[in-house]
């Protein structure tokens, strides 16, 4: 190390595994003063980070580094981070034949993890890797890739069972498609995702954690049991949409609102970058139309009291509700909870709108061609009293409601049919998978880059001819299926 920098740098770093108390720099008060910062870096417990090392260190030590969530700087070994990605290894339980593998080369740690395990192998076969056990393992990431394809369980077991200490013993394991049985005393709720691994803790004995992972080994996947299915598509065994609209006894008389209506469009969005692009739709309407953004990815703040979304229902006339995703039945309180106000909303989904929605009660972005066409349509609308008020002429007939909390009311509705007691036809694992996932026909649109934005790779291949020049009371292509 090159001394002569110490005085010049903007930070001096010291590891404490490695830091001599008979050999350390001294700390320039001119350096200091200009805000030179001395960090203690460790990634080691405290078994195996003698304190005498930093001792003479600690008074003018300003920022510690390390795995601890409570450092100036944390650290950790590794992370989970949200991430667009598709598992699609269903299959590999098929080729799992083994049940439990642990590599170990430190026989004898601080932590007692070989007490816990070769206790643990009195009620579950465990084939131990590397020095400590039976099996050669050799450091060319051969012996790794063969286990990972092998076992269903591996034994992240950490030496230490110190605050927060959570190692590539863990972290390097979550990459393959095995389930990582942990051994710690951090709490991985903090830094691993429900249901990603199993805890030693939560089990009272070995034998009852054995019984446990023999349990799981021995069932592919729950969907085998599985007898209905129920969420908001429209071929599950139980329909639980978001929200509804029927008939009921009622009269709209807020025939005046398009007086007092001084904005055009509105939008509160905290999901910047969605699956189904919507942002580069809204982009490229704006180049033809003002539309006003708020919340996290927009120019003003939207407080969650109720008092944004009044003030939006009062002062615009139109309202993106726009889904994040573009899948089949896919349509959320986006669109049912303002369809409760006097705004016309402007939809943009893979939904079949005209099953849950009345006639004339929204305007749909597949009915355009382009961004342009649709901007002049909400143009034309807004500037034309009458033709704006017929959007709201449905609600004399219909009224909407959030029913997503409900659902419990058509499970039991379900239950006490005849049917529910006979035996049924179980789904299996590849039918909910293909169902579901396959069977939502997701898509992520591409478009076109010249001004007037097309959809070019999407559900909206088939994308009907505008509006424009639409004369009010002529029905529009959503028509004459609500209801049905």
């Amino acid at each position: 190390m090159d001394r002569s920098l110490v005085v010049s740098a903007d930070a001096v770093f010291f590891h404490w595994r490695d830091t001599s108390p008979w050999d350390l720099p001294a700390k320039s008060p001119s350096a200091a003063a200009r805000g030179q910062k001395w960090v203690l870096y460790n990634w080691e417990p405290p078994q195996y980070a003698p304190a005498f090392r930093v001792r003479p260190l600690a008074e003018h030590i300003d920022w510690v580094m390390s795995y601890r969530r409570d450092s100036d700087i944390y650290v950790p070994y590794g992370s989970v981070t949200k991430c667009d990605t598709k598992w699609q290894n269903e299959n590999l339980f098929d080729n799992k034949s083994g049940s439990v593998a642990w590599i170990v080369s430190n026989c004898q740690s601080p932590g007692n993890r070989e007490t816990y395990v070769n206790d643990l192998r009195k009620h579950i076969d465990i084939d131990i890797y590397g020095m400590c056990g039976q099996h050669d393992c050799p450091r060319d990431g051969t012996c790794l890739s063969a286990i990972v394809k092998k076992y269903k369980f591996y034994l992240s077991f950490e030496n230490s069972l110190c605050k927060d200490y959570v190692t590539e013993k863990l972290f390097k394991i979550i990459s393959y498609d095995i389930i990582p049985v942990v051994y710690g005393s951090a709490d991985y709720s903090l830094i691993m995702p429900n249901n990603s691994f199993i805890n030693v803790k939560d089990f009272n004995t070995t034998e009852d954690l054995a019984k446990y992972l023999k349990l799981v080994s021995s069932d592919k996947q729950m969907a085998k049991h599985i007898d209905w299915v129920m969420s908001y598509r429209r071929d599950s065994d139980i329909y639980v949409p978001y929200g509804s609209v029927t008939k009921c006894d009622t009269k709209w008389q807020n025939e005046d609102l398009f007086d007092n209506k001084s904005g055009s469009v509105a939008w509160i969005v905290s999901n910047c970058h969605t699956s189904g692009n919507r942002e580069t739709y809204v982009n490229d309407l704006r180049k033809h139309i003002d539309i006003d953004i708020f919340g996290m990815c927009g120019q003003y703040n939207c407080p969650r009291d109720g008092t944004c979304l009044s003030a939006i229902v009062k002062k615009y006339k139109f309202y993106l509700s726009f889904e994040n995703s573009l899948c089949k039945d896919y349509v959320t309180e986006k669109l049912f909870n303002m369809v409760q106000y006097d705004i016309i909303p402007v939809v943009y989904g893979s939904a079949d709108y005209s099953l849950i929605m009345p006639n004339n009660s929204f305007i749909n972005v597949k009915d355009f061609n382009t961004t342009e066409d649709l901007a002049k349509y909400l143009k034309l609308v807004s500037s034309d009293k009458q033709l704006y008020n017929s959007y709201m002429l449905w609600k004399n007939s219909y009224c909407p409601q959030m029913t997503h909390s409900k659902y419990f009311c058509h499970l039991c509705h379900k239950l006490n049919e005849d049917s529910a007691r006979k035996p049924t036809n179980r789904w299996n694992r590849k039918d909910v998978v293909e169902w579901f996932i396959d069977g939502a026909d997701c898509r992520r649109p591409t478009f076109n880059s010249n001004s007037s934005l097309r959809p070019i790779s999407s559900k909206y291949s088939g994308i009907k001819t505008s509006k424009i020049g639409r004369e009010p009371g002529i029905k529009s292509s959503n028509s004459g299926k609500f209801g049905n």
